[in-house]
């Protein structure tokens, strides 16, 4: 549970209907949160393919096979891809850059390209969770959290990832996985929280998200849940607010 920005987490009291002292304490304990405004944490949302594993280099190769694919003279080093970063989605950056429309049909075939080149690289490489998602999924899971993976990115990429986690995570697991289908606007809006928070039927403050990105961090706020900022590694952290450096941190209090 939690109460302002100080963090404590607290699997949920188990009501058992046959128990009266049990049902009592509930109340009892119901009661003192109302009283102190502590509430109970019920969900874990991740939000996005760079809070499970990092991928970030892989990406910027991937965009550079693909721009050289199309013809152009353009190439992202890693301070250049860091800059862009701070654009929400590849096609927007993309647009970003040569000055096009998201929907210009050039941004579709770099697109495709950089897609097509990113399940390349992801086949020879081992990707693996990042620090602490293995076991912050294994601690929720074990203490009944509710788990999503609240993203905007294409079923095509969450396809390749959970692919590629398979190993070690099992996105089938999760009781939600969003993706760019199930919204009109993607993340940095904060719809995607709002679609999430309604299909599982939950409050934002009985919510705690965590985000690899300000700009995405900034989605999952906007919707009145308590965000985490597990920075990727070429993210750029102007403020660090609510930043963890470990998953379990946001069960364990930052």
């Amino acid at each position: 549970m939690y109460a302002g920005t100080q963090t404590k987490y607290e699997a949920q009291p188990h009501i058992n209907g046959g128990d009266q002292l049990t049902q009592a304490q509930d109340i009892h304990c119901a009661q003192s949160q109302q009283a102190t405004g502590v509430i109970h944490m019920k969900a874990l949302f991740f939000g996005s393919i760079g809070v499970l594993a990092e991928t970030s280099e892989l990406q910027r190769q991937a965009f550079n096979i693909a721009l050289e694919k199309a013809g152009l003279d353009l190439r992202w080093n890693i301070a250049t891809y860091c800059h862009h970063l701070r654009v929400v989605g590849g096609r927007q950056r993309l647009a970003q850059t040569l000055d096009l429309g998201v929907d210009d049909p050039l941004i579709d075939q770099i697109h495709q390209h950089k897609q097509d080149a990113f399940e390349a690289l992801v086949a020879t490489q081992q990707i693996t969770p990042r620090r602490g998602i293995a076991d912050v999924i294994a601690r929720a899971r074990a203490d009944g959290l509710r788990l999503a993976f609240v993203t905007t990115t294409t079923s095509q990429q969450l396809a390749l990832i959970g692919n590629a986690l398979s190993a070690k995570l099992d996105l089938g697991t999760l009781d939600l996985v969003t993706s760019k289908a199930d919204v009109t606007a993607e993340k940095p809006d904060s719809e995607v929280y709002h679609v999430a928070l309604q299909r599982l039927g939950l409050a934002a403050d009985e919510v705690i998200a965590i985000e690899d990105t300000e700009m995405n961090q900034a989605a999952a706020i906007g919707a009145g849940i308590d965000c985490r900022l597990f920075a990727g590694e070429y993210a750029t952290v102007t403020r660090g607010d609510r930043q963890i450096h470990d998953a379990m941190q946001v069960l364990q209090g930052s």
